[in-house]
């Protein structure tokens, strides 16, 4: 499903994270951090380019209230999957990655995320070439997607997006104890 007329795609997508049925989601990142598991800093960089003439304050007070919703009182899973690419984007402060780095370390210590690395030398197709979401609900088997593009902003997508993180998961991304090795490394190198 593309945008539908008169909403705005993004302002949905933030009303879809806030429904109390949306129990896990499965976040890609492509040049970019996934959203969902941005640090407050990292998004204060990134948000100008990505979300044009946007309140920046009032973004992230949205963002980091997407992030610690309990749908039904419950922790939202989460399931990430970043191409190493997004962490050679130069920031104009140097400190917000490795800061991004640890968070994304902490998270993946959590019981309620997993967190894995697609390798730079990892074969490259279009599909994986942008970051999206895949939404699930509780008690239906039912998902939305959720594309975003650099120029484009956010757009409701077809169900086939959770046929390219199943690929994406399989053909790509490393396991846990090698995407846990890649981002230390990666840590590492900033430090």
């Amino acid at each position: 499903m593309r945008a539908i007329p008169g909403i705005d795609p993004e302002s949905l997508y933030r009303r879809l994270l806030a429904l109390d049925g949306t129990t896990l989601a499965q976040v890609h990142g492509f040049r970019l951090i996934p959203y969902l598991v941005q640090t407050e800093g990292y998004f204060r960089e990134i948000a100008p380019a990505a979300f044009h003439g946007c309140d920046v304050g009032q973004e992230w007070d949205l963002l980091s209230h997407r992030q610690s919703h309990r749908p039904a009182g419950v922790t939202r899973l989460l399931d990430v999957i970043i191409d190493e690419s997004a962490f050679e984007v130069r920031l104009k402060r140097p400190e917000i990655m490795p800061d991004q780095i640890r968070h994304l370390l902490a998270l993946a210590d959590s019981p309620h995320a997993t967190v894995r690395v697609i390798p730079l030398d990892a074969a490259f197709w279009e599909r994986r070439g942008h970051n999206f979401d895949v939404l699930s609900f509780a008690g239906t088997t039912d998902r939305i997607g959720v594309c975003y593009y650099p120029v484009l902003g956010a757009e409701l997508a077809s169900g086939d997006l959770y046929d390219a993180w199943t690929l994406i998961e399989g053909n790509s991304a490393a396991d846990l104890a090698q995407s846990r090795a890649i981002l230390e490394r990666r840590l590492a190198a900033l430090s």
